[in-house]
């Protein structure tokens, strides 16, 4: 993953790119695909150590079976820690 964080004040603007494989282990032996993504994220800090921040990502999943999607999107938001 490779992620690019940066500060205006107390906002906080941050994006990354990742891949990797992602293996679902089955009985029969183990199921993956391959995958990519990517978020984008906006944050408040209202503390020098803690704030709030949403992001939206979005996955591309490669070597799925027909009837399986194969991208996903997602809202997140939470807390996030500095640590310096």
């Amino acid at each position: 993953m490779l992620a690019l964080r940066g500060n205006v004040k107390k906002l906080r603007v941050s994006g990354a790119f990742g891949g990797g494989y992602l293996g679902v282990p089955l009985p029969a032996g183990v199921e993956g695909a391959g995958t990519i993504s990517a978020f984008a994220g906006l944050g408040y800090g209202f503390l020098s150590w803690m704030g709030i921040e949403a992001r939206g990502r979005w996955a591309r999943y490669f070597n799925m079976p027909p009837d399986a999607p194969n991208h996903a999107w997602s809202i997140e938001a939470g807390l996030s820690f500095f640590v310096k």
